[in-house]
């Protein structure tokens, strides 16, 4: 600071503040993730380069399981609709509508559709994946 006011010049001159926030607005055009997968994914953040997480709102067919995983980062996930089955560790859990399940993706997980009806998750999570 001292040097830019010493040379009468913004101190942006010598570094570059990080993006502003983006605003998304995609409800009448919504981003679908294009993934060999039975779920749709569409993405609910913005895409600057610099972003940290990411938001996406998941709905899943009834009897879809993902594979177990770890990953870095963490992870929020929370039920709109449906039945989700969270497995972490040896620990399974059965979340319905307004239950949330927030960890350490680094320990193994999987999750899965466990009713009979389509499932939809808020999924927000770090670092980016998509």
């Amino acid at each position: 600071m001292a040097i830019a006011r010493a040379l009468d010049t913004d101190i942006h001159y010598f570094i570059n503040p990080p993006p502003f926030s983006e605003v998304v607005r995609r409800a009448a055009n919504p981003e679908f993730l294009r993934i060999s997968s039975p779920s749709r994914y569409v993405r609910l953040t913005g895409g600057h380069a610099e972003r940290q997480m990411e938001a996406l709102l998941m709905t899943i067919p009834p009897g879809s399981v993902a594979p177990a995983t770890a990953r870095e980062g963490e992870g929020f996930y929370y039920v709109l609709g449906g039945r989700l089955t969270v497995t972490l560790g040896e620990e399974t859990f059965v979340l319905g509508p307004g239950d949330s399940a927030h960890f350490d993706q680094r320990h193994p997980f999987q999750m899965g559709n466990a009713g009979k009806r389509v499932l939809r998750v808020l999924w927000v999570g770090t670092p980016t994946i998509f």
